[in-house]
């Protein structure tokens, strides 16, 4: 039995109904406790992920401009110089 929400399906992925004491065991029963070590790796896990945090917002940004960029009309820009041919285009 597999639950999504607070939906349960049986094996063969068929709805079945549960009450909220049935779900909280079928919960508390996969909770594990974890070990002094893995608490240690997960922590350090946590910190690399948030000590990368401004650099993965600084890529979002610059990806959402690029963006941005290309969908603009950049050849309109006051620093850009036209060459005859992109200015024949």
């Amino acid at each position: 039995m597999s639950y999504i929400g607070k939906v349960a399906y049986d094996a063969n992925e068929q709805v079945i109904e549960i009450d909220q004491a049935a779900y909280d065991a079928e919960v508390a029963r996969l909770e594990v406790e974890l070990t002094a070590e893995e608490i240690s790796q997960r922590e350090a896990e946590e910190a690399e992920w948030n000590a990368g945090a401004f650099d993965r917002a600084m890529a979002d940004l610059r990806s959402r401009r690029n963006q941005l960029l290309a969908s603009s009309d950049w050849t309109q820009c006051a620093d850009v110089t036209l060459t005859v041919e992109m200015d024949a285009a």
